[in-house]
């Protein structure tokens, strides 16, 4: 029997999506970034590192433009921002011990 994963929902009240801009801000976070202690820190380094990633392998057709328009959507300067967030505080833990 399959079990159903419970999925974090949409607030109707301000459109954001578990704390993120959207959806796809939060998936690209969560499944590519969520975790590094260093790497991309301006909006065009993540948009170009996770493209980079998604996009590679995929051949020309439908399943590509979809991710395309799945990318279209993240606020790139969101995941920056979090992530220079996220490796300050790395390395200020790593500094401390």
């Amino acid at each position: 029997m399959r079990t159903r994963r419970k999925i974090p929902r949409r607030n109707p009240s301000d459109g954001r999506y578990n704390g993120w801009t959207n959806y796809a801000t939060w998936r690209i976070r969560l499944e590519v970034f969520d975790g590094m202690d260093d790497g991309p820190t301006t909006a065009g380094e993540c948009e170009e590192f996770v493209e980079e990633i998604v996009l590679t392998d995929i051949p020309d057709g439908l399943a590509k433009d979809w991710a395309r328009a799945f990318l279209s959507e993240v606020n790139w300067r969101e995941i920056a921002d979090a992530n220079k967030d996220d490796f300050e505080e790395f390395n200020r833990l790593d500094d401390e011990g």
